[in-house]
Formats: C-alpha cells, sequence, structure tokens
C-alpha cells in the first residue's frame, strides 16, 4: 500500500491580520509509493475532510482537488479553494473544536483514494478565529462578536476562568451542576444533582441504592420504543435491558435467555405453555412420554385416569410410563411457577396381547378374553356365535359349527347359515345330504314314500 507523510508545514493564512481573513488554509505533504521512493512530478487525486470533536468525527467541510507533486514529491494545496463536495468552509465555528484534518490521496490522480491520513488541528488559524469576532480592529468591546473582546485595539477571544475561580468551583451546595444556556456556562442548582455516588433528576437527595433517581409530578420516564422486529434485531442485549414495545403495547425486560413482558399488571413471567403430546395406543407396556421442555418454570406428570400405570420419573417431560394391557390411561403434564399453571392431557393406551381382548372395559382384569375360543367374544367383543340350528362353537376367532340339531345338516358346507336343511321333509337332502327322493315321492320322516 501506498503510504503519505503529511508534513504540517503549519496550516497557514496567506492574508495579514489586519485584512478581511481568507477563508483558506496552506497545507503540504510529500507523497511516497510503498517502496517509500518520492512520486515526484505527478497530478495526484486528494479529498480533504475537515472533522469535528476526534479523528473519527462529523465532517463538517469536505471538499477534493487534484494537486501535481513537485521534483521533491511535495504536494501544496490552498484547503476552502477545492471543489466542495460538503458543507461550507467560510461558516465553520473553529471555537467549536476540536477539529482534525483528514486526507484522502489517489496517487494516479484519480478518485480511488487509497491513502488515508487524519491529524488534529493543534491550534486554530489566528485570522479565521477572529473573523467570528466580528470586525478585526476595535475601540470598544461592544464592537466584537459573542464570546470576544477588545484587546490593544484589536477583537480576540475571552480568555476562559480556570482553577478555582472557574464556574464548577462557583458551585454553592454539593451535587450542583452545569450547563450551557446557549451562551454560556450556567450553575444548576436542583434540576441535575450528582454527588459522585448517585444521580437526581429534579432531586437533590438520591436515594443511596440507585445510580439514577428521578423525581417528577408532572413528567413520566420515556425509555426507547420499537417494534418487536426492531427488538429482535438488536445484538446482545444486556440482562436487564429496558425497552417498550410498541407492537405489544408493553414494556419488556431481557433476562438474559428471553424478552420479559410487563404488561396490564400481570404476573411475569408466565410459565411455558404445556404441551403433552399426541394420543397413542402402544403394542407393547413401555412407553416415553412427549411432553414438553419448559423454559420458564417447572413440568409435573400426573395420571388422571385409568389403573395400574406407573411414571419412571414424573418430572421429566420424557418419561417412561408402564401399563396394563387393554387399559386406557389419561396423563396430563403441567408447567408452573409462582405465577400460574397450564396444564395439557393425553391419552395413552395398550394394546391386549393377540388373541386377547378386554372386553368389560376394567383394567382390574385386563385382557380377560381369548376371542379365538370364546363363543361370546368370537372375533371380537360382543360377537356372539348363534349358528341356526347347531351348537356353536368359535375356532381361531370364527364361530363355527359344533354340532347340528338332531334332523338339520349342514349340506352347503357354509357355517354363516348354520345346519340350513332339514333332512326330515327336504326331498333333496331326505334322510341326509344330497339324496333325492324319486319322483312322484316326497320326505316324511327323512324318508321317501
Amino acid at each position: 500500500m501506498k503510504k503519505i507523510y503529511s508534513i504540517l508545514a503549519g496550516l497557514l493564512l496567506t492574508a495579514s491580520v489586519f485584512a478581511q481573513a481568507p477563508q483558506k488554509m496552506s497545507y503540504q505533504a510529500v507523497i511516497r509509493n510503498s517502496s517509500n521512493a518520492l512520486i515526484t512530478s505527478t497530478p495526484v487525486g486528494m479529498k480533504i475532510s475537515i472533522l469535528q470533536g476526534s479523528p473519527t468525527g462529523t465532517a463538517v467541510y469536505v471538499e477534493t482537488q487534484t494537486p501535481s507533486t513537485n521534483a521533491n514529491g511535495l504536494v501544496s494545496l490552498e484547503i476552502g479553494t477545492g471543489t466542495v463536495v460538503f458543507g461550507n468552509f467560510t461558516t465553520i465555528d473553529w471555537a467549536m473544536g476540536p477539529y482534525f484534518i483528514k486526507t484522502e490521496t489517489d496517487p494516479t490522480g484519480g478518485t480511488s483514494y487509497t491513502i488515508v491520513g487524519t491529524s488534529q488541528l493543534m491550534s486554530v488559524p489566528y485570522a479565521l478565529f477572529a473573523e467570528k469576532a466580528g470586525p478585526n480592529t476595535c475601540s470598544l468591546p461592544s464592537e466584537c462578536g459573542p464570546g470576544f473582546t477588545c484587546s490593544g485595539g484589536y477583537c480576540v477571544p475571552i480568555p476562559g476562568a480556570t482553577g478555582p475561580a472557574g464556574v464548577i468551583a462557583s458551585g454553592s451546595a454539593l451535587g450542583n451542576t452545569i450547563f450551557w444556556d446557549g451562551s454560556q456556562w450556567v450553575l444548576n442548582n436542583n434540576f441535575i444533582y450528582n454527588n459522585g455516588n448517585s444521580v437526581g433528576i429534579n432531586n437533590n437527595a438520591p436515594d443511596s441504592s440507585s445510580l439514577l433517581d428521578v423525581k417528577s409530578t408532572t413528567k413520566g420516564f420515556l425509555p426507547p420504543r420499537m417494534t418487536t422486529i426492531e427488538r429482535n434485531a438488536i445484538v446482545s442485549p444486556a440482562q436487564g435491558l429496558v425497552i417498550f414495545n410498541i407492537t405489544t403495547k408493553c414494556f419488556e425486560v431481557w433476562s438474559g435467555a428471553s424478552w420479559i413482558s410487563i404488561c396490564e399488571g400481570a404476573c411475569v413471567p408466565s410459565p411455558t405453555l404445556s404441551n403433552a403430546g399426541v394420543d397413542f395406543n402402544s403394542p407393547t407396556l413401555n412407553y416415553t412420554l412427549q411432553g414438553n421442555t419448559p423454559t420458564i418454570g417447572t413440568g409435573l406428570w400426573t395420571i388422571q385416569s385409568g389403573a395400574g400405570g406407573a411414571i419412571t420419573n414424573s418430572s421429566n417431560p420424557n418419561s417412561l410410563f408402564t401399563g396394563v394391557f387393554g387399559t386406557i390411561y389419561t396423563l396430563e403434564w403441567s408447567i408452573s411457577n409462582s405465577c400460574s399453571t397450564f396444564s395439557d392431557q393425553v391419552i395413552i393406551s395398550f394394546g391386549c396381547a393377540s388373541g386377547y381382548a378386554n372386553c368389560n372395559g376394567s383394567s382390574v382384569d385386563g385382557c380377560e378374553i381369548n376371542i379365538t375360543t370364546s363363543a361370546s367374544n368370537c372375533g371380537a367383543c360382543g360377537n356372539v356365535c348363534a349358528l341356526p340350528n347347531a351348537t356353536s362353537g368359535c375356532v381361531s376367532g370364527n364361530c363355527s359349527i359344533v354340532s347340528c340339531n338332531t334332523g338339520y345338516s349342514n349340506c352347503n358346507g357354509n357355517n354363516i347359515d348354520g345346519c340350513e336343511v332339514n333332512l326330515q321333509i327336504d326331498n333333496n337332502n331326505c334322510g341326509a345330504c344330497g339324496f333325492v327322493c324319486p319322483p312322484g315321492q316326497t320326505c316324511v320322516g327323512g324318508i321317501c314314500q
């Protein structure tokens, strides 16, 4: 990177103090490249800014120039005579310093500035400073501007008091402060009080436990106001940071982990809303509960209904829960703190082992019915086997014929209609399935006649 070494040959005025002060300052600098070699007899682009307050302060004036270096690499220019980018050189109040000169340089003569330097104006150019006093020559102090007096026939700045004679030393009581009323420093006897440990506003006796103690019966305290989106954009908020959320119309405090609302006198913070998870029918006797983890408050599982169940760890949102086959359980997950409690319920049921069912709905005897053999609950609870003209039974969960009533038979082989044929009177099945009576004969008592 190229370097610039500014040689402050003096921010010099080119006119006598006996004439009106010209609004410009002389400036010189030596331009060197990255090898520290002089850049000679070459046009360079420069942007000059006058900053107020600090090396990174506000620019009160900016201009650009394109001077040329001489055979020694020296560039000379008059600040105040370039192309104005911002501000007015003639209106700079040199009494409101300190001021700093920032130079940016493009050694190729353009505006791609790669060389930057900043230096403080250690003394204000006298003629420019005196310009604010009004006429340079005077006979009476009234002929000079504000802050100036007549001395030796010239308007000069009024020197400020220092040391014990200054305004701070002339305080009348502990905690006095001063303020600028627009023209002079004025002693403040009561509005802002600072005893070195606490500050009071409209209060000359701030509480010793506070850094700031504000009192008023006519005005309020106005904190920063912002939307939720603007609040969320705050980078690394400090614990205890207070804002007023204009989206929710509430005061909010950063706890270090979340924003806590102070709204309409409600107790805060409220606990996390509880969520017990979704209802589930477990094929095994062990189930992992699915409650949410609270960020505020503590959680607790309880069994609201169903016998024989057990929660391994009632404060763990994902505790193991065991129960009894055929039993339906209602569990409740509650999250509480000193403000309130939020609860949510979930239904957990445990299916019966294959071939069994809890037909009486009781959790005491569990899955009490073998639905593969029970003629009263064959294949399902309440499915009664009652086949026509037969003694019925349940085989592998299906209603079957154990035996046909006397004189009947299951000639079609279908259990659904039971023993459908009366062998005593059926001409096509007379006395036995498939025995057909000859033409002209009928079946009587199971005999063709």
